[in-house]
């Protein structure tokens, strides 16, 4: 699992947990990266692996290839910047 585990985050609403998660892992984004073809967002390991097996667009089916892929919009990189994690073995 490339993504970070829902349970970890503090305060995120089930709409925002909803927006800010990866399609293929099904954790919250975790080094996002974004398709040109359809524009979904995704965790960058999650996709190139899925690329290196697929050849197509999880979410459209267009065929997608690692160059295909940009870097997102400013404002999903900032949003999840100010979200709240908790760090592994610790309670803050």
């Amino acid at each position: 699992m490339s993504g970070f585990e829902r349970s970890r985050f503090i305060d995120l609403s089930q709409s925002d947990c909803d927006e800010f998660t990866c399609g293929i892992c099904l954790g919250i984004l975790n080094n996002p990266i974004e398709t040109k073809c359809c524009r979904k967002t995704y965790c960058k390991k999650c996709i190139t692996t899925w690329i290196n097996t697929n050849q197509l667009c999880p979410n459209d089916r267009r065929i997608l290839k690692v160059n295909d892929l940009i870097n997102p919009s400013l404002i999903v990189v900032n949003l999840l910047s100010k979200l709240k994690i908790k760090c592994n073995g610790c309670q803050k």
